[in-house]
């Protein structure tokens, strides 16, 4: 006799009914909370033998955790055998199954079946029962990804048990009310996708114009026309290092009788932006608590952090605006100043070391243990470059700022690319809480749905 001929009917509804308590937030009156088991079969899978060469090479798509990337999976890196299948925990799942990855580095991730296929023991996989559509449970998962992956935490290794998602509370609405909901995410999301695809396809053009221009710039094409007027000629441009004509991490000067109480400005590297290359708003600190163990600069020095990834990702500023003149920051930052601010446009020295080929010289130089590797001094001290008089640096730098002024217009909406991720987040949390504005309080309660379910 079956599990569920042996049970009643009202002994199936308390075993797969989520108590109150239990449930992760109100949802309309015509849905139901009810276990994960109630609308899947779950199982998971199993990595036959490595060194039993006649488990693989077969025609069974076999599914890694890592192969889950939150789509359908319709092709495999590995395929075993039908020989494997017997012979270790493997099996096969039908297509439309949905697979969650139970721990490693891939936990939370969620995919669809597209073919039949077996996993590895990574896999939680559920096979969807009547009342419950695949790509409802699918979005469904993936909004819980962060839930699930807390869940599994307090080990060495962060890990959900399958045990842990057959007992997951599931908001089970109407059949009618899945299929408007998976049909509404669905086209919002899609709206989602193709603004993320704009905006990192901008942001490759707009990384590709602006390193042209810094190129023009230094090269002299992007003022050719104002020398033509001004009667100036490109060999006055001079070859220079940059210890030839800045400081690279000057002394500390003129604190000497500051008081321990006064207010200064301070700047963490978290401050400096590496989409706009600004200072958000200093912060406010004593001088006692920052006068020993912090770099010092002042208004009109260029800050360039030397450690990756910041260095990297552009964190580079052009200071002003600090209290008194001065302030102090990250030990992370290299302080440029110029040797004499009569002769030198720090502005255009900002743009320099914001440049990608800079950058990238930079790294190539870098120094340390991985993730804390810091570029050298003597790199910044030694670069050399050809530096235009004066009078040219200060149109060199009227040009830039005209162009890179709309550029920055563009960046600022690109690094609204988080709030899309926010948006994303924000549409899944309330396609499940029936706030998508798809449900229909007059259709037939859920309960129908599992009844016929649990009957059948």
């Amino acid at each position: 006799m079956s599990r569920k001929k042996s049970k009643t009917l009202k002994n199936l509804l308390e075993e797969f009914l989520v108590t109150p308590d239990e449930q992760l937030y109100k949802v309309p009156q015509n849905w139901l909370w009810v276990k994960s088991q109630a609308i899947a079969d779950w199982g998971s899978g199993g990595t036959p033998a490595r060194k039993n060469l006649e488990y693989y090479n077969g025609d069974i798509p076999w599914i890694k955790s890592g192969e889950l990337r939150d789509q359908v999976v319709f092709e495999t890196e590995e395929h075993i055998t039908k020989v494997a299948i017997k012979n270790s925990g493997a099996k096969i799942f039908p297509k439309g199954s949905v697979a969650i990855a139970m721990y490693g580095a891939t936990i939370g991730r969620v995919g669809v079946l597209g073919i039949d296929a077996a996993t590895n023991q990574a896999c939680a996989v559920g096979t969807p029962k009547s009342p419950t559509m695949t790509d409802y449970m699918f979005y469904y998962f993936l909004s819980q990804r962060e839930q699930l992956i807390n869940l599994g935490k307090g080990g060495a290794q962060s890990n959900i048990s399958l045990t842990i998602i057959k007992n997951y509370p599931f908001p089970l609405p109407p059949m009618s009310e899945q299929r408007r909901i998976v049909d509404r995410v669905y086209r919002l999301l899609e709206k989602i996708s193709l603004a993320k695809k704009f905006i990192n396809e901008a942001r490759v053009t707009l990384e590709l114009l602006r390193e042209a221009i810094i190129d023009m710039a230094f090269s002299g094409e992007l003022t050719v026309k104002w020398r033509k007027e001004n009667s100036v000629s490109l060999e006055k441009w001079i070859q220079v290092s940059l210890k030839d004509i800045l400081h690279v991490n000057p002394p500390k000067r003129g604190l000497d009788d500051i008081p321990d109480d006064q207010e200064c400005s301070f700047i963490p590297m978290q401050a400096v932006s590496e989409i706009t290359g600004t200072i958000a708003e200093p912060e406010i600190r004593k001088y006692s608590e920052v006068k020993k163990g912090y770099t010092f600069f002042m208004d009109g020095d260029v800050i360039f952090a030397k450690i990756t990834p910041c260095m990297e990702n552009g964190k580079s500023a052009l200071v002003s605006g600090l209290i008194n003149g001065f302030g102090f920051g990250s030990t992370e930052f290299f302080v440029l100043r110029a040797k004499d601010p009569d002769k030198i446009n720090m502005k255009l020295i900002y743009y320099l070391i914001r440049s990608k080929s800079f950058r990238m010289q930079a790294k190539s130089v870098m120094s340390g243990a991985v993730g804390q590797q810091r570029v050298p001094k003597a790199f910044i001290e030694d670069y050399p470059f050809l530096l235009p008089p004066k009078e040219e640096q200060d149109q060199i730098v009227i040009i830039l700022d005209s162009m890179f002024e709309k550029e920055k217009m563009v960046e600022e909406y690109i690094s609204n690319y988080g709030d899309l991720e926010n948006l994303e987040k924000s549409i899944l949390t309330k396609a499940f809480c029936g706030e998508l504005g798809t449900n229909d309080p007059a259709e037939e309660s859920a309960i129908r749905l599992l009844i016929d379910t649990l009957s059948s």
